[in-house]
């Protein structure tokens, strides 16, 4: 059903300087009173801006202005009998802006579950000041369980890093693809984050010392709080390989060469042609280029593109449950703890979360047991095979030679002593 809606000349006006408002969140009173009773997270009130500047560009109407008029229309008023009475809700603006507003997200070409998504957020604020709303448009959101077939391959990502504009694209990519960590904790990742957890090299805190190291040989651990389930206290400590190592070591000596900022404080993936942070919204882009180029299609509900994010952090953790037995690592107190379920931010089963932290509460060492778990799992997380089995016969060559030239010391060591 499409619905026309006529635009007075003020919503005409206001709507003409929806651009001037930069967020919803930060200057609209109702938004801002609700964001702060509910204590949303950075995710929610960003689609709440989203979803807000859609619905102003639309009807032409504010946060506070809807609400206003909502409760307005719940007021009793006089029929022309004399009678009170009370508006009836199909009949209600509320109602009306709804079916706009969906038919909107329809024009745009959005998916069944993101115009429900979005419609949920556009109610969830009239609920938040206690105003009736009719039924809930029913959306076909039906999800198909995710199989390996309907995730990125390894080739794929392979083939992808030749479909990269910039280093900084290839090492999006890979670390995507080798740890799980979201797109939005990514992009706020800083310098000095880096150099932190990488500190366990001895670089003391100097990026150029860190970088004139082999990368191939630095594994960083990072330790934080997932931006989306920080709420639930939800501990991820996770590691990138020395593959990625070597893309984030080539796109810092570019970054260094073409004389942007290189400060404690800035982005490590800065916005192409500035020092500002990658948004993520552009990673988004940047995913959905690759898949366009890889000719990948839509995953397997038709929604989204097969090469996104959440595709690639599936490929990681199911390359991690798989291989993750053919891993033997030396058995300590914490041998039954389920690595991989920290290493992709999820409370292990049979777990509390405290419990979690106590099992982890310690400095990364070189012989800890997160670190050698993930160290041994690389072989099944490097994207360019080939290349990871050649350095792996010349260090093994490099082994054999070291054994050798022992044996030869020792025997002309024994040698000289027979001879004096």
């Amino acid at each position: 059903m499409i619905i026309n809606y006529k635009f007075s000349q003020s919503q005409k006006e206001n709507t003409q300087d929806c651009e001037k408002i930069i967020k919803f969140s930060e200057t609209n009173i109702k938004l801002m009173q609700s964001i702060q009773r509910r204590n949303l997270g950075k995710a929610s009130i960003r689609k709440y801006n989203i979803v807000f500047r859609e619905v102003y560009k639309l009807i032409g109407k504010t946060p506070s202005q809807l609400i206003a008029e909502a409760k307005k229309e719940e007021q009793p008023f006089t029929n022309e009998e004399g009678n009170p009475q009370v508006l009836d809700l199909s009949e209600r603006k509320v109602n009306t802006y709804q079916l706009l507003y969906n038919n909107f997200l329809e024009r745009k070409g959005n998916s069944e579950g993101v115009k429900k998504h979005k419609i949920v957020y556009f109610r969830a604020l009239f609920k938040e000041y206690g105003i009736k709303m009719p039924r809930m448009i029913k959306y076909n959101t039906s999800i198909r369980r995710t199989r390996i077939k309907d995730i990125p391959s390894w080739d794929d990502i392979n083939r992808s890093l030749g479909f990269c504009k910039s280093n900084r694209d290839k090492v999006l990519v890979s670390l995507m693809a080798t740890w799980d960590m979201r797109g939005g904790d990514i992009v706020s990742l800083t310098i000095q984050d880096f150099l932190e957890v990488t500190s366990i090299y001895n670089h003391s805190m100097d990026l150029d010392e860190l970088l004139s190291k082999n990368p191939y040989e630095i594994i960083p651990c990072y330790g934080f709080f997932p931006e989306k389930t920080q709420k639930e206290g939800n501990l991820c400590i996770t590691f990138n390989t020395g593959e990625c190592g070597y893309y984030i070591f080539e796109h810092l000596k570019e970054r260094i060469k073409e004389g942007y900022s290189i400060e404690l404080e800035s982005a490590l993936f800065r916005n192409s042609g500035t020092s500002k942070f990658l948004s993520a919204d552009w990673l988004r882009r940047i995913l959905q280029n690759l898949n366009t180029n890889l000719n990948l299609g839509k995953d397997k509900n038709g929604l989204f593109g097969k090469f996104r994010g959440h595709n690639l952090r599936k490929l990681f953790s199911t390359t991690c449950r798989r291989n993750i037995t053919n891993v033997v690592v030396k058995a300590d107190k914490y041998s039954e703890l389920d690595v991989v379920s920290i290493f992709t931010g999820h409370v292990p089963p049979n777990m509390s979360n405290s419990e979690v932290y106590d099992a982890v509460d310690s400095e990364d060492s070189f012989d800890s047991y997160l670190r050698k778990n993930y160290e041994a799992l690389i072989p099944y997380l490097t994207i360019n095979k080939e290349q990871f089995s050649a350095k792996e016969d010349n260090k093994n060559l490099e082994n054999e030679i070291i054994k050798i030239k022992e044996s030869v010391d020792i025997l002309l060591n024994s040698k000289n002593q027979l001879v004096s």
